[in-house]
Order: structure tokens, then sequence, then C-alpha cells
């Protein structure tokens, strides 16, 4: 489906405008807005998958998970969704979507092969070389990537702060603690996150009931107006929570985890010297209330030491392990034979269109090329997929941050491409060579390369600025990379 997303796309915003190309209908509206860089046409540099790119990074943006770098309290698999939604769910398509449709809407090959058409002296255009334009279709290229996978985040962000009221909230005190210097466990529960480190939701009510669906359990949080202000000693603790009953605590089990809380509120907060054993807390948390198993033994003595209560700690989990589960909590399944026959079809149509098309007019070659090259995408994704296990696996430290896997896609693609293309300069292998060396260029090679991939790894490689240049090095070696390939590859096959 990204391939042929990508082909509109193409059609659409410029080749159905340029005379001896490959075009769209001809009574078919068109912006004409890219060029070729094969034609008599000016404007290379705005090459004829920007916009498929720009679409497909926005997209791959759009669809980032919730993460502490995004600033979501807690992880969730897309960030712009609500968090109740049942598409959070659904992993499978999560992935197919980023790698699978993104990668293949986006193509590093086709923008790189036109590149290296345009540069290389008038082999296989109209006009003499145009390594001026060409240079500016990188630049242009890579910034219009990484702008488009930046305002597709955004967007991600803006949308999950409307469609989660709660978790803006909760966002936001997190960050006005994160000033101060706290450190907020965000691998916990909903309702031990935001008792430990009084997070309270509602500012405008005294009293704001905080339900933990998982454990079934109401009470009422601290007084809002208060919430601020530090806690010296067990008396103003008690002041800050006077809407809480000792005994109803105690026989709804909230006793176990407040003794925890009161107990290790000093080190929580860093109102001990150096605010330390602040990462060990933490530690141990995790491991009684995330991965439900005890903490190791050095643990287990410094938290004696400290005068933490345990023993709450552990009749807390103890407790919310026994309660009923009164919400069912089943995760849907996706229909995935809906997808899988869809899948079918579609294909089954591409391979009759690929056989019925068998006219000489430029139109018709086009439907042709279109098809094969539709049929021959899921062999490049699946390459790619393949190969994106390279990503990591550099075990030097100098070079451990290349992600190789997708490096090693985008190079290989860049070369097919660029053979494909010299191959098929002045159509002498036939009609039928023709049609397949297209379908190469544009379905394998396009889709075994990707630009939203890249720009995602480029955009986290930049948060190590200033300390390392490692996005600089990443994208500017890549593109000088394939570059150099590409050349080698298409003045070989074409002399």
């Amino acid at each position: 489906f990204g391939e042929a997303a990508r082909i509109i796309l193409e059609q659409l915003f410029g080749q159905a405008c340029h005379l001896n190309n490959v075009g769209w209908n001809k009574e078919s509206w068109a912006p004409c807005t890219t060029a070729p860089g094969s034609t008599a046409s000016t404007g290379g540099a705005l090459f004829i998958d920007l916009p498929a790119n720009v679409v497909g990074c926005f997209i791959m943006g759009l669809f980032i998970s919730g993460d502490e770098y995004v600033g979501t309290p807690v992880d969730l698999p897309v960030a712009f969704l609500k968090r109740s939604s049942k598409f959070q769910h659904w992993t499978l398509l999560h992935a197919g979507i980023r790698t699978a449709f993104c990668g293949s809407l986006t193509t590093f090959a086709s923008w790189n092969t036109q590149m290296i058409v345009m540069m290389c002296n008038g082999r296989g255009t109209v006009l003499d070389t145009q390594w001026v334009s060409a240079i500016f279709g990188y630049l242009v290229g890579l910034g219009m990537a990484l702008i488009a996978f930046v305002v597709g985040r955004h967007t991600a962000i803006c949308l999950h702060r409307y469609n989660n009221p709660d978790l803006r909230k909760e966002a936001d005190e997190i960050a006005d603690k994160r000033g101060l210097g706290l450190i907020i466990h965000r691998d916990l529960p909903d309702f031990e996150r935001r008792f430990l480190h009084d997070i309270v939701l509602d500012e405008n009510s005294r009293k704001h009931i905080v339900n933990d669906g998982k454990n079934g359990i109401d009470i009422e949080s601290i007084d809002s107006a208060d919430r601020k202000k530090k806690r010296q000693d067990d008396s103003e603790i008690e002041k800050r929570n006077d809407t809480w009953n000792e005994n109803d605590l105690e026989d709804s089990g909230m006793g176990n985890l407040r003794r925890w809380k009161n107990t290790t509120d000093d080190h929580r907060n860093g109102r001990m010297i150096g605010g330390q054993f602040q990462s060990e807390l933490l530690e141990i948390e995790r491991a009684i209330l995330v991965k439900d198993e005890e903490p190791r033994d050095e643990l287990l003595d410094l938290a004696r030491d400290a005068g933490w209560d345990l023993a709450a700690l552990r009749n807390w989990r103890q407790d919310a392990k026994e309660k009923p589960d009164d919400e069912s909590r089943l995760v849907p399944v996706f229909p995935l034979w809906v997808i899988s026959s869809a899948l079918l079809i579609f294909m089954s149509l591409l391979l009759w269109a690929s056989i019925s098309f068998n006219g000489e007019d430029v139109y018709t070659q086009t439907y042709r090329i279109s098809a094969l090259s539709t049929l021959l995408a899921p062999t490049g994704t699946i390459c790619r997929y393949y190969l994106s296990a390279f990503n990591g696996s550099i075990k030097s430290r100098r070079w451990e941050w290349v992600p190789l896997g997708t490096l090693l896609a985008n190079l290989i693609a860049c070369v097919v491409s660029a053979l494909a293309v010299a191959l098929n300069v002045g159509n002498r292998r036939g009609q039928l060579a023709h049609l397949w060396l297209s379908a190469m260029k544009g379905g394998f090679a396009g889709c075994l390369s990707t630009v939203s991939t890249f720009a995602t790894e480029v955009i986290g490689l930049a948060r190590t600025l200033p300390r390392h240049s490692w996005a600089y090095y990443y994208s500017i070696g890549s593109i000088l990379l394939a570059c150099l390939l590409g050349i080698i590859a298409y003045v070989w096959a074409v002399v």
C-alpha cells in the first residue's frame, strides 16, 4: 500500500506534467510541483519523490509512541490516541504502519538516483549536467524529511494532550516536580504513581476522587491547595491528608501504601542530604510493584538501614493481587484474516493489471509499471525488515551508534536503483526489459530503502548534541556514500 500511495503522489505532483515521461491520464488534474530531472524542464531539485517522502515522514512522526522524551507520564504504543483506545493494543498494525507503509511510501533510493542522473553530464537526460540542482535536491530532501517528521511528532503531542486530559495534567505536574529536582517513577501503575508522588489532577476542587481501575479503590486525594507545600514532619503529613480517615484507610488496605509513603517521603522528595537513595528507592518499587519480585539483597539492606517499611509495601502488593478485577481488560485481537484477505485480493488485481495492460502508449505503460512495482514492493520491504536486525550490532564503542541495518538497506537500494535506471537509458533492451527495470527501480529498490526511518534515526541521534555530532555524521555520511556508490554504478552501466 505504501508503494501504491507513492506512485499516486509521484504522478499527481509531477510525472503527469512532463512530456515524454511516464505520466498519468492526460485528462487528469495535477498541480505540477516536482520535476523528474530527465526532461527539458528545470527544477529537478524538487524531485519526483519529495511529496511522498514528506507525507511518509509526517505519518512516521504522527505515530510515535508515548515515552518520557515525548513527555507522556506513562508509556503508550501510539501517543496521539486516547489511552483507552482499542487501537493502542494493535501493536502488529503499528509496526506495519511504521515499518511497512511509511518505509515503502518514502524512498531514499529513487531520490538519490534522480540526483545522480542529473549530475552525470547529460547521460539519460535532455539537459546537460545539473549538479547545482542536484546538490540543492539533497539539501531540500533532507531538510523537508526532518521537518515533516518533527511536525508530525508535534502534532502527535498536541493530540495526545487533547485526547488525554488526565495525563496532560499529570505531565504538567511531573514537569513542575522535576524542575525542583524530584525523580518521578513513571513505571508504576497509575494509582501508586500519583499517590506516592502527591500528583493531584483536579486543581479546582479540594477533594479529587482517584479511581484505580486495576485495584478498584477510590480514595480522597490530598488538599490541592496545600499540595505544593513540603512536609517537614509527621504532623504536617496528617494536616495535608486530613480528608482521610485512619480506620477507613486501614480497612481498605490503603494504610500499607500510606506507611510506605510516610517512611520514604524524605528520600523520595530529596529532603535528605544530597537526596541520596532516590534511584535505589525507585528500583525497589519497580521490583515489587511492577515486576512482582524481591529486590536484590543490597537494596533490602539499604531499605532496612534507611527505615523504609518494606513489609507495608509487600502487604499492599499482596492485597492488590488478591482483589478481583472488576473491569474486563481483554486485549482485542486485531482481525488479521481481514488484512490477509484484502492483501491477497489486492495482489491478485495487481497481477491481473500487469498482464492485461499490454498497450504501447505511455499511459497504459504507466499502469503496467505501477502494477509491477507494487508487486515487487513486498520483497524490498521484507529485505529491509531483515536488514534492520543489524541495527545496534556494531560492538565498537566508537561506532555503536550507527544504525547499520538502515544504512545497508539504503546503500544497497541506491546501487540497485542506479543500475536499473542506467540499464534503461535509451530503452535499448526492449519493452519488457524496460518495464521490469522500471519496476525494480520503483518497487524493489524504492521499498528496500526508506527516508522515514532514516529521519527518525537522525532526530534520535540529534538528542546527543552538543556532546556528539552523530546526527550530522549519519545524515551527511549516508548521502555522500549513496551518491558515490550510485555514480559508480550508474556510470559503469551506462558506459
